[in-house]
C-alpha cells in the first residue's frame, strides 16, 4: 500500500508541475499557436504583420494581440464566407457586441481568444503598405487575433467564469 501511495505522490506533483508549466505559457505564444492552426484562403497573401499589446484601464489588463494585413483577388464576400465555414470547424464561434461595425466580422475561441475581420486597415499599416497592397489586390483586408487570460477576462471585460 505504501508504493501506491509513492506513486500516487509522484503523479501528482508530475500533474501539478506540468499545469504549473501550461499555464505559464507567454501571451505571444499563445498567440503563435492559433496563428499556425489559423486557416487562410488560398488565394490570399499576407502582405504585413504587427505584434504588440493593448493595455487596458488597469494595470493588470493588457492584451496582446497580432494583425495580419492580406491582399486576395477573391471578393470580401468570399473571404468572409471561408473564414466562417473554416473557423465554425476549427471550433470558433461568432461573436458580436456595440463596438463591432456593420462590415467587420469577430469570431472567439475558448473564451480567450478573439478574431477581427475587417476591410479598414487604414489606421492600422502604414499608408504606403495600404496603397500598395489596394493597387495590387481586388480585396485588402486584416485580422486581428487578440488574448485575454483569465485574470483579464475578469477583472477587465468583466465576464465571469
Amino acid at each position: 500500500m505504501t508504493m501506491f501511495y509513492r506513486s500516487l505522490a509522484r503523479f501528482s506533483v508530475i500533474l501539478l508541475v506540468g499545469l504549473f508549466l501550461v499555464s505559464c505559457i507567454p501571451s505571444s505564444d499563445r498567440i503563435s499557436h492559433i496563428l499556425r492552426s489559423l486557416p487562410v484562403p488560398s488565394n490570399s497573401s499576407m502582405l504585413a504583420r504587427q505584434d504588440g499589446v493593448r493595455q487596458g484601464s488597469e494595470d493588470a489588463c493588457f492584451f496582446p494581440y497580432t494583425k495580419l494585413l492580406y491582399g486576395s483577388n477573391d471578393s470580401i464576400e468570399a473571404v468572409h464566407e471561408f473564414y466562417q465555414t473554416a473557423l465554425a470547424a476549427s471550433s470558433w464561434q461568432v461573436y458580436s457586441d456595440e463596438l463591432v461595425a456593420p462590415g467587420d466580422f469577430t469570431w472567439k475561441k475558448d473564451k480567450a481568444f478573439r478574431l477581427f475581420l475587417s476591410t479598414m486597415p487604414d489606421l492600422d499599416f502604414p499608408p504606403e503598405t495600404v496603397a500598395k497592397a489596394r493597387n495590387d489586390y481586388g480585396t485588402v483586408y486584416f485580422l486581428v487575433i487578440s488574448y485575454a487570460d483569465r485574470h483579464a477576462r475578469t477583472k477587465c471585460l468583466g465576464e465571469t467564469e
